[in-house]
């Protein structure tokens, strides 16, 4: 799915990925990232083109804390409600 974004959003994106602990490069425009300011918490593997965010895979992530860390919990299927969820956390990105 296409999470659109302006281009000041996709350029505080990129910014994003860049300076994060929480995103890696897989090469190219793909990443995988952490966003830990969702609730839940989502893993993203994401694809940055010219009109967005291309959401290639999602899941919900939870933390144990006998194992000191996070896991994946279920995959997230409804894009529109993970579009929802990201929404208000877009729009704190800066450029």
């Amino acid at each position: 799915m296409l999470l659109p974004l302006t281009s000041d959003q996709l350029v505080a994106f990129r910014a994003f990925l860049s300076s994060s602990e929480d995103a890696e490069p897989l090469g190219g425009e793909e990443y995988s990232c952490d966003l830990y300011e969702l609730d839940p918490p989502v893993s993203l593997e994401i694809a940055l083109t010219g009109a967005g965010v291309e959401v290639l895979a999602a899941a919900q992530m939870a933390y144990d804390q006998g194992m000191d860390g996070w896991y994946l919990t279920e995959r997230i299927e409804d894009m529109q409600a993970l579009a929802r969820a990201m929404a208000p956390w877009l729009e704190t990105l800066k450029p």
